[in-house]
């Protein structure tokens, strides 16, 4: 199993835009990318455009600073909803913008990482 899709959060990496351009060598797609989200005070390069996922050892231009992997990390967790704060305002703050990481790490809590990370790959194949 690629463990590396499963996103401390609940997101399910394989279905980032990022990964996909990337694990693909899509460079138009990373070329987009890297334009949208450029701003007057932040130039992203296409270069930043990479990712094999959360527990991956690539670094992104959204996955470098992302505080709630940082805190999972830091404080040894595989997932949030192990957290004896779980959860946070950060993690509530994030589920409004992602309600499906919510539902999905209830989801990897009942039926286990294994689980839940063969159901997301099949229903990511089927979307293909």
């Amino acid at each position: 199993m690629h463990r590396a899709l499963q996103g401390r959060c609940g997101i399910f990496c394989g279905d980032c835009e990022i990964y996909i351009a990337y694990s693909t060598g899509n460079t138009e797609a990373q070329e987009r990318i890297a334009k949208e989200l450029s701003s007057a005070d932040r130039t992203v390069s296409v270069e930043q455009i990479k990712c094999l996922g959360c527990k991956g050892t690539v670094t992104s231009a959204r996955r470098g600073g992302c505080k709630l992997r940082l805190c999972a990390e830091d404080n040894g967790l595989e997932f949030c909803y192990q957290c004896r704060d779980y959860p946070c305002d950060e993690l509530e703050r994030f589920f409004e913008n992602h309600p499906q990481a919510k539902e999905n790490l209830r989801l990897i809590s009942k039926i286990g990482p294994d689980a839940w990370l063969q159901k997301m790959m099949m229903k990511s194949k089927s979307v293909d």
